[in-house]
């Protein structure tokens, strides 16, 4: 954990999943930061973090095999053990049952993304972005790559709509401003 606030903010995590162990929105919560700290730790911490994450799975399961985040929780440690075929076929099988889940749209964008598969993390990211209408995330991810393959007018498009979303992000504005500049509209 890098800085004081993030540490704070894991400490409240435990805390709160110490006073209601089936919890779970501090469960996902927890294990979001777990996976990130996973993906840098150094080799010798991976496995007591492993074992942190096997407790909230754990945790997740004992509240129901449909607890919210446990399939997102076992489709990004399926990613993180190098296992994408088996993490891409848990997160279709969920999105089969129920296609309104931004989360797992944005880890099959993921996953589309490291095949090199930019036009089903396009339909993925759009999947998210329609899934969660108050989330600005999936439509900057979605704006960057339509950046990426140089179609400035949906990406002006959907960084516009981003914003709508997230009107008061500091660097989401920066950047759409810039994105403006280059294209010679500010």
């Amino acid at each position: 954990l890098q800085s004081a606030e993030q540490f704070s903010a894991f400490k409240a995590l435990k805390r709160a999943i110490a006073l209601d162990p089936k919890h779970l929105r501090a469960l996902s919560a927890l294990a979001n930061v777990e996976l990130e700290r996973r993906q840098t730790a150094a080799e010798a911490d991976q496995q007591a973090i492993d074992a942190e994450l096997d407790g909230i799975e754990q945790a997740m399961t004992a509240v129901g095999a449909d607890a919210p985040g446990l399939v997102e929780l076992r489709v990004q440690r399926l990613r993180l053990a190098g296992k994408p075929d088996e993490a891409e076929k848990l997160a279709a099988d969920a999105l089969g049952k129920d296609s309104s889940r931004a989360a797992l749209h944005l880890l099959m964008a993921d996953l589309a993304t490291a095949k090199g598969m930019a036009d089903l993390a396009e339909t993925h990211l759009e999947k998210a972005a329609a899934a969660d209408p108050d989330d600005a995330d999936a439509l900057i991810r979605l704006a960057q790559l339509r950046a990426d393959r140089g179609d400035i007018e949906k990406t002006i498009a959907t960084f516009k709509q981003a914003v709508a979303r997230a009107p008061h992000d500091a660097d989401l504005l920066s950047s759409y401003a810039s994105l403006l500049l280059q294209a010679g509209r500010l």
